[in-house]
This record gives C-alpha cells, structure tokens and sequence, in this order.
C-alpha cells in the first residue's frame, strides 16, 4: 500500500475531560454530540477530500455515516462515500474482551467503486487499530483515519496491535493537543 497523510485523534478517549461520554452519546445517535464532534473533526481536516465512515458493527455506517454528513455540513469541499459493508458481527471491544478474533468481513458495497487517494477513514473512536488494519486492506489503500478520540491504553496495551493503533501513522503520544473542555 502507498505512503499516506499522518493519521489524526483529536482527544484522548479517557484523558480527556468528556470525550468518552460524547463518544457513547454519539454511538447511541445523539445528535448534539454527533454535531460536536463534526465541528471538531471538520476543523482538523483540509479541504476537497472524501470521507469514510467507517462501518459499525452492524455491517453498515450508522451513527458514523451521521458523523460524516455532519462534517460536510461544516465545511461543503468534503465531500462523504458510504462505500463499504461488513459483516454483522459482536462489537469489536466485546470480542477484544472475551478473547475472540472476528471476521469483520469488510467489503466494498459496490465490487468496482474507485476510493480516491484524497480519502480519509472517519471514527469516533480508535482503540487497538484492528478494525483500521482490515478496513484499509479491505478498501486495498493505506488511507489516513481522522478519529474522534483514541483509547491510548489499549494502543500501548492491547495484545494484538500495540505499536499499530495507527499502523503506519503516528505513535498514539501525538494527538493533536487542545485546550478544549467537553461539555
């Protein structure tokens, strides 16, 4: 896969203030915090790209495929593809848990879809990097990821994929530092 743009995590999923609660508001559909975090995440990436909600754990993007029409409400040159699937599957944080290696079974939603260079993976939260890894060996580029929030314990910690919350990308030490409190 080609060299890519760094990856990118706004907030620390426990260290900062907030950002857990939001997270959990934003996966169970909760506007406001959907929109928050869209405000956040459009600020932090450039202009005329794609985005790419990442599919949950139903096979399809739900609330992150909300998350990614919320940042191109906030800045129009971003423009979103809802072009992957997977399959339905147990959250991935429950298998990480119970100690069970998931087929995610992502795919494109259409075979021949072209997913352009300028593409980003949109999230609300990384944690080990696994559900990443698969996605972008699914999609077949090594596409940047604009998440949220990451879990910095289970980057450094997680048995499977310590040094690659972000595999290739940043340490997880290099999120992007804000002054910001979470409401």
């Amino acid at each position: 896969m080609e060299k890519r743009t760094s990856d990118i995590a706004l907030f620390e999923y426990y260290g900062t203030p907030g950002a857990r609660k939001l997270c959990h508001l934003a996966k169970k559909g909760d506007a406001g915090a959907i929109n928050m975090m869209a405000r956040h995440m459009a600020a932090s990436l450039p202009d005329d790209i794609y985005v790419i909600p990442v599919p949950n754990a139903s096979g399809t993007a739900e609330y992150t495929l909300r998350l990614a029409k919320e940042i191109s409400r906030a800045n129009p040159t971003i423009r979103v593809m809802d072009v992957m699937r997977g399959k339905s599957r147990m959250p991935q944080y429950v298998a990480k848990k119970k100690g069970i290696d998931i087929d995610f079974g992502f795919r494109k939603k259409i075979a021949r879809t072209k997913v352009p260079d300028n593409a980003y993976l949109i999230d609300n939260v990384v944690a080990t990097g696994r559900t990443m890894m698969k996605l972008r060996e699914a999609i077949g580029k090594n596409l940047p990821v604009l998440a949220f929030a990451v879990d910095r314990t289970a980057c450094r910690y997680g048995r499977e994929l310590r040094k690659n919350c972000f595999p290739g990308g940043p340490l997880p030490d290099s999120i992007v530092k804000r002054r910001v409190r979470l409401r």
